[in-house]
């Protein structure tokens, strides 16, 4: 009975501890998602095709999400070139992804590897023809070092080929200030080279960025030649931007979680009081034969026969007195 009363309670607290963790799981999660450190994009294109125009339009939303809106022109130095489009899963979420192809029987798909999140235009394009791409999706980076602000990678720092003629435009749901605008190489904080156009409007909610070009060069991380990129870092005034709590932490329809996280723990606690309690131990009870007994007596009281285990025992019997050795 004591095993029994063990078991019991070995297996109320498993199922308890069990209910903990889910728990802990379900809550805590979005604490501690991974964070990326600098967003990439990239696009596999190689050296087959040439970026002749690059526009990116950005629309900054209280929410913290970002609808981007992005216009590539691209001429196919190798006839039958698909264009592919890679965005980050580095912690980032993508939402409303599309793509506009123009062409006899073009067709986009959307899939995710993994690590990107991939917008490919299904459309073969033959050599020297110039092509006009259309992408759109909606981004939400959950970086939360920016109180009232935002960084954002407008142009990232994945591409293989060098980029002509870009174009970003930034709008803001209210004034802010730019605390950085800068064109740079994947995880070096240097400018390499001045815009050949920057204008910010006068209510202070819309940034233009130009940029001839964004060259080429080797990064050993990535052990190829990526194109350099441009970032802007911004804040806005207080109560602009819902808080990164509000939107990384607790989002839109989260209490569910949290009421199904309350639930579970209210009924681990009551598991853990019903089943995790000590146990009143039952002593086990201890025989020993009466005096002047052997196996052949024992036998003879308990069904009425000697039989032959009973003589047989006497044998084990007999050495237990020291008349056998």
């Amino acid at each position: 009975m004591k095993t029994i009363a063990l078991k019991k309670a070995g297996r109320g607290k498993l199922f308890a501890t069990l209910l903990i963790l889910l728990f802990l799981c379900i809550v805590c999660v979005p604490f501690f998602s991974k964070r990326n450190t600098l967003a990439r994009v990239s696009a596999d294109v190689g050296d087959v095709m040439t970026i002749q125009r690059y526009d990116v339009d950005m629309r900054v939303q209280t929410d913290r999400k970002v609808v981007v809106k992005e216009t590539i022109v691209m001429t196919a130095n190798k006839s039958g070139s698909e264009f592919t489009r890679s965005l980050p899963m580095e912690g980032n979420r993508y939402m409303d992804a599309s793509a506009l192809c123009v062409g006899e029987n073009a067709e986009f798909f959307v899939n995710d590897d993994g690590d990107y999140l991939n917008i490919v235009c299904k459309l073969a394009t033959p050599r020297g023809v110039t092509r006009t791409y259309e992408i759109g999706y909606t981004m939400e980076t959950p970086r939360g070092e920016e109180e009232n602000g935002m960084q954002i990678d407008v142009v990232g720092f994945g591409w293989t080929v060098p980029l002509h003629n870009v174009t970003v435009t930034m709008h803001f749901p209210d004034s802010a200030t730019i605390e950085k605008a800068m064109i740079a190489r994947y995880g070096q904080d240097e400018i390499r080279k001045t815009f050949d156009y920057e204008h910010f409007s006068d209510d202070g909610k819309t940034l233009t960025l130009k940029a001839e070009r964004l060259d080429t060069y080797y990064n050993a991380e990535f052990d190829e030649r990526v194109a350099e990129g441009i970032y802007v870092r911004f804040t806005l005034a207080d109560g602009v931007l819902k808080s990164f709590a509000s939107t990384q932490i607790f989002p839109e329809g989260s209490w569910r979680i949290w009421v199904i996280g309350g639930v579970a723990l209210v009924l681990t606690v009551l598991l853990v009081v019903l089943f995790g309690k000590k146990r009143e131990i039952i002593t086990t009870v201890n025989i020993t034969a009466p005096d002047n007994m052997d196996p052949m007596k024992m036998g003879k009281l308990l069904d009425g026969n000697v039989d032959n285990e009973d003589v047989t025992s006497m044998i084990y019997y007999f050495a237990y007195k020291g008349y056998l050795s």
